[in-house]
């Protein structure tokens, strides 16, 4: 990393100096990402990118390109074209249509400012835009691509008119008029950039070439250069960096986990980009330390008529490591003291926190089958329940599984919800109906489902895994026979097929991140 940028002194009016200065930024993120929608025809994604013009001291980069790769804007535009109802909402008439103007002519007629889009913005705008943050935690960079540096510096400045006297500084380089807040500061990033540029970082490089396809709009932070600004941890409020760095006295817990975590981070990356059916965000975030072993999740072996479920993996261990600093939280916040948790286990039988650790065992999932969900709008009490295919998978001790199983169905049955429990070999099974209970208990072939596979892309070495089947869920609710405002809704909402996200931890030092959104062919 090079030295951070300058700090000059504040001067009068810097506040409305800040307020021009991220006024711009947003309007164009906003115009930019609104561009996204018109720029297709443009099969060449190359050039230099805003990482290209903004030097190695930033901590915290955003980036938009609505030029990106040919595949990519190939893929968004196929996707657009699934939705001609939204497109239409919003004004987008054709694929060849400059959105940039749309929006601009938006916030432009909200303002007092005198400009046009034809002939004050668009003579020199680009397609991409960066923003950073220096290394002091306090000097923001935006790096806006340009076509004409003559054109964009009368640009900007009748742009920056428009938010008062003060006017932020503008330096250029490699097709980007590089903004900041002081012109020293613009000066100053651009000669860094230069000769030491936040593309030839080593950990920028390396966790975006992990990454893979930039995408549409990516993100890239730098974990401790954060945690080198002053007072950093103070943001998260309630004393937050008093007790990272001094740790709960009772026996470590939640902060001293916490605080590892966050030593440990190195830097890490997301995007957002398109494929041929889906859109998708992926991050990663590499950090030092050997992971915990990994028990499969078994989401991916559910039946087949699976149409939503959540998968999470060590959740009994880390309620064993963190029950006492949990309940001394609890105390000392006055919410809970050791006489009402002790009460609670005289009333209900349960143990804490044993219980807790082995309702969440080595691996806990929730289910939701597709039978009679049409039924759901007309269930009229507790043992309806009972025409779904709902249930809770426990992997974990199967006596002391099938134990909890027991005194939770008995509590539950009460309130006159009447559940079935069945036993497996690595646990338990609590489910809506014994068919329910005996299906979830059998291997299934959910993870073979297109659906799944469209938005799960690996199982493999996941600690989290989420799943809904959005189009057969739609089709029971358009057989429930909706009024026709929910119906027309639902119409709308056909092209979407699947949702799914997973957090894995495929080696020791990278945790992956993928939340992805599938469309039907």
């Amino acid at each position: 990393m090079t030295d951070q940028l300058p700090d000059p002194a504040a001067p009068t009016g810097r506040r409305t100096a800040r307020l021009v200065f991220v006024g711009l930024a947003v309007t164009l993120v906003i115009a930019l990402a609104g561009g996204a929608f018109a720029v297709y025809r443009m099969l060449d994604g190359g050039g230099a990118q805003p990482h290209d013009v903004l030097p190695d001291s930033v901590i915290g980069y955003a980036r938009i390109d609505v030029d990106p790769s040919a595949s990519q804007k190939i893929a968004a535009l196929r996707l657009i074209r699934k939705f001609p109802d939204l497109a239409k909402e919003i004004g987008i008439k054709s694929a060849d249509q400059d959105v940039r103007k749309l929006i601009f002519d938006g916030i432009l007629d909200s303002t007092e400012c005198d400009l046009a889009y034809d002939e004050d913005i668009e003579p020199w705008i680009g397609s991409r835009l960066g923003i950073g943050l220096d290394k002091d935690g306090k000097t923001p960079l935006v790096a806006i691509q340009i076509s004409d540096e003559d054109k964009a510096r009368k640009g900007l400045d009748a742009l920056f008119m428009c938010g008062g006297d003060e006017r932020p500084g503008v330096a250029f380089l490699d097709g980007y008029a590089v903004v900041a807040e002081k012109q020293v500061v613009a000066e100053s990033a651009v000669k860094a950039a230069r000769t030491s540029p936040l593309s030839k970082d080593k950990n920028f490089v390396e966790d975006f070439a992990d990454l893979g396809d930039q995408g549409f709009a990516s993100a890239w932070g730098d974990a401790q250069g954060a945690l080198d600004i002053p007072g950093a941890l103070d943001g998260l409020g309630g004393g937050f960096a008093e007790q990272f760095t001094q740790g709960f006295e009772q026996g470590g817990g939640q902060l001293d986990d916490l605080s590892t975590w966050l030593t440990d981070a190195r830097s890490g990356a997301l995007t957002l980009r398109a494929g041929s059916r889906s859109l998708e965000v992926v991050g990663l975030l590499h950090h030092e330390g050997k992971r915990e072993p990994v028990k499969p999740l078994p989401i991916a072996s559910l039946p087949d008529s699976t149409i939503a479920a959540f998968s999470g993996s060590g959740g009994g261990a880390s309620v064993g490591k963190q029950w006492n600093s949990l309940v001394s939280s609890l105390e000392a916040s006055g919410a809970v003291g050791g006489a009402d948790i002790a009460a609670f286990e005289e009333q209900s039988g349960f143990a804490l926190p044993e219980d807790l650790e082995t309702l969440f065992g080595d691996t806990l999932t929730l289910a939701l089958g597709s039978a009679n969900l049409d039924t759901i709008p007309t269930l009229g009490g507790p043992d309806d329940v009972a025409g779904l295919d709902i249930g809770l998978v426990m992997e974990s001790d199967p006596a002391k599984a099938m134990d909890l199983a027991g005194r939770l169905v008995s509590l539950v049955e009460q309130i006159g919800v009447p559940l079935a429990v069945s036993p497996t070999d690595r646990g338990a099974v609590i489910a809506s109906n014994e068919q329910a209970a005996a299906d979830l208990g059998t291997a299934g072939d959910l993870g073979d489902t297109t659906a799944f596979k469209d938005v799960i892309p690996e199982t493999d070495q996941a600690t989290i895994i989420g799943f809904v089947d959005i189009g057969q869920i739609l089709d029971a609710l358009s057989a429930a026979n909706p009024p026709e405002e929910i119906a027309r809704q639902i119409d709308q909402a056909e092209s979407l097929s699947a949702f799914g996200f997973s957090l894995r931890r495929p080696s020791d030092d990278v945790q992956q991140l993928s939340i992805r959104l599938a469309f039907t062919k």
